[in-house]
This record gives C-alpha cells, sequence and structure tokens, in this order.
C-alpha cells in the first residue's frame, strides 16, 4: 500500500492512503473542525505515481468533531475519470460518527494530474468542503510505433518491427495479448522476451484496388496492479494518392493593360504539411514557368503561377498544361479568356 500525504488550506486536516485492489473499508481521515460547515474548505491529497488506465481506489473517511449531524448530498467533478461514492447506504454523519468514502480515479493521459470533487449538503449549492487530488500520470509502455505510416506508391509493401516493453515493474506483456488490424496487414508476428518486453514484426501491402488511407489499431492487453488493461492505439496507413488537381479545366484570364496574370488552384496528393514543394508548368516540353509552395496538410498543396506577358502560353487559346512536382505529373486542359 503506498501512502499518501495530505494537507488542507485552513483548519483541515488529512492523511490519505492508496491501494491499488479493491478497498474494503476507510482508512484516511478528515476531521471537521471549521465553524461554518459551509465555507468550502479545500483538502489537497498529494498522491503517489499513477499510472494511464489504471483505476486506483483512495479511501477518505470522514469524522463529524462537531455539535449538529450533516448529510453529505451529491458531489461534483472535474473529470468523468474521478467519481466519489459513499461507502454503505447511509449518507448522514452523526456528532462524533464517522462516514466513508471512495474515490475511484481513472487517468487516461500522461502528465501532471488534477482533479477536484466538491461535495454538498442536499438541497444546498454551497460546498461543504473540495477535496483536491494531485499526481503525476506516467503511460507504463514504451511503444515506439509512429502515428501515421506512409506507404508510398503503389503496389506497396512495408515491413515493420518494433519491441514493446513496460517501464513499470507492476505491468506484465503477454505476446498472445498484442495484435495490430487493419486493410493493409498481411502478416503479423509477436514474440515474448520477457516479462516486460514483447517484440512484434508485420508487414503491410497495398495495391490500386486499396484504399488511399484507412485506420489501423495497435490492440495490447496487458497486467497491472489494478488488473487487466485494454489499450487501443490507432495508426493512421496510407499508400501514396496520385497526384491531381481540384479542378478538371483550367481557365486563364489575360487582361489587358497589365504586366502579367496569375494561375491559382490546388494540387490534391501525399504532402508533408508545412513543407515546401517546387512545382512546374509545362506547355508541350518547354517549362514556362515554377513556384515553390508550402503544404497546408498531408492532402492539399495551394499553387499560385505568375506569368508575365512575354511566356508563350499568351500564343494559345487553348491547349494542355503539364503540371510536375517531383517524378509525378500529369495533363490538364486550359483555355484563355481575353478581358
Amino acid at each position: 500500500m503506498a501512502v499518501n500525504q495530505c494537507f488542507s488550506q485552513g483548519t483541515l486536516n488529512a492523511v490519505c492512503s492508496r491501494d491499488d485492489a479493491a478497498i474494503s473499508k476507510p482508512i484516511a481521515e478528515i476531521v471537521h473542525e471549521f465553524s461554518h460547515v459551509s465555507s468550502g474548505q479545500l483538502i489537497a491529497c498529494q498522491l503517489d505515481e499513477l499510472l494511464i488506465c489504471e483505476t486506483v481506489a483512495i479511501p477518505i473517511k470522514i469524522t463529524n468533531k462537531l455539535d449538529r449531524k450533516y448529510r453529505l448530498g451529491t458531489n461534483r467533478s472535474t473529470c468523468g475519470c474521478t467519481v466519489a461514492k459513499i461507502i454503505g447506504s447511509n449518507d448522514e454523519i452523526a456528532p462524533g460518527q464517522s462516514i466513508g468514502l471512495e474515490i475511484r480515479v481513472s487517468p487516461r493521459d500522461a502528465g501532471p494530474f488534477s482533479k477536484s470533487i466538491t461535495f454538498f449538503e442536499p438541497d444546498d449549492d454551497t460546498p461543504l468542503f473540495v477535496l483536491e487530488l494531485k499526481s503525476n500520470v506516467r503511460d507504463p509502455l514504451d511503444l515506439p510505433i509512429q502515428s501515421v505510416i506512409e506507404l508510398g506508391k503503389v503496389p506497396a509493401s512495408k515491413s515493420l518491427s518494433f519491441e514493446v516493453s513496460a517501464n513499470s515493474r507492476d505491468v506484465s506483456l503477454f505476446a498472445d495479448r498484442i495484435l495490430f488490424v487493419g486493410d493493409f496487414v498481411r502478416e503479423f508476428e509477436s514474440n515474448q522476451k520477457d516479462d516486460h518486453k514483447v517484440t512484434v514484426a508485420f508487414r503491410l501491402e497495398a495495391d490500386s484496388d486499396s484504399p488511399f488511407e484507412t485506420m489501423h489499431h495497435l490492440k495490447v492487453n496487458y497486467k497491472s496492479r489494478s488488473g487487466d488493461v485494454d489499450r487501443d492505439f490507432p495508426v493512421l496507413v496510407r499508400r501514396a494518392v496520385p497526384l491531381r488537381a481540384t479542378q478538371k479545366k483550367l481557365t486563364i484570364l489575360n487582361t489587358s493593360g497589365t504586366q502579367s496574370s496569375e494561375i491559382k488552384f490546388a494540387l490534391l496528393g501525399g504532402f508533408s504539411a508545412n513543407s515546401e514543394y517546387k512545382v512546374s508548368l509545362l506547355l508541350g516540353d518547354d517549362q514556362i514557368s515554377e513556384t515553390t509552395v508550402v503544404a497546408h496538410s498531408n492532402r492539399v498543396l495551394p499553387v499560385k503561377f505568375l506569368l508575365n506577358k512575354e511566356n508563350p502560353i499568351w500564343h494559345a487559346d487553348a491547349g494542355q498544361l503539364r503540371i510536375r512536382l517531383g517524378d509525378e505529373s500529369f495533363e490538364i486542359p486550359f483555355s484563355i479568356v481575353k478581358d
């Protein structure tokens, strides 16, 4: 059992304890010594380190040291991962008597943990007291898998392997409880190294009939201090999307009296957000313009070409332009409209 020290702001004193198994009786004690029960005293409790997805039960014992009886009504938590309930069916605390509470915490994210639960008397919106829980949450798994896997051009195949390891001695891993599932998975293998390490290897394949992208899931079931834990890690797997424009045809405006004109459109494909790309514009075999642009997302690349009046494109009323990016290119029809 891990003992955690609590302290209060004002006249409340408490010592909290935490047990990761089921709690059968209250252990911690909070003694009411304030003059007005509706003062909303803050009781801060510093817990030991918590683990993601591990349910921890914190027992609280409240003893009434005043001359009147009190009842616990509703309680409000700042998060659904932290809930409180009265142990037993009696919500009344007579003078000199005690009542037990159980606080259950199930953190979902790593990092600093700060949650509070406010307790009220029945039909009274004034807080009776506030229990504030603070800790640090650690992910017990070390999982070096990317959230996005790029397969490249079809037919595409990629083999990956890595080690799933527990960075807590309280966590046990099992090779037969780890699985990677999705449309592109063709082979999967997991091997036990020891109680805290499992190696996984899998092969992904995609062809022209495969979807451009699909969500895969690495599913891990492991044993922790609070029992079996199921974790699901989503991984986006995508193949290269053929380069194309959002428009089926480009209309270029030739405005009299101006020195240049713009061509604006967007390319669809597979890009790296916030990265620069060099895009070329060709008429026949001749490059007539080039521009460097930045991708707004992984799928869209906005493009703008500036064409001066000496550009050979103005000698044609219509035709085909070729858009080239790296080793990919495609043709798109265009027409010129004079203003």
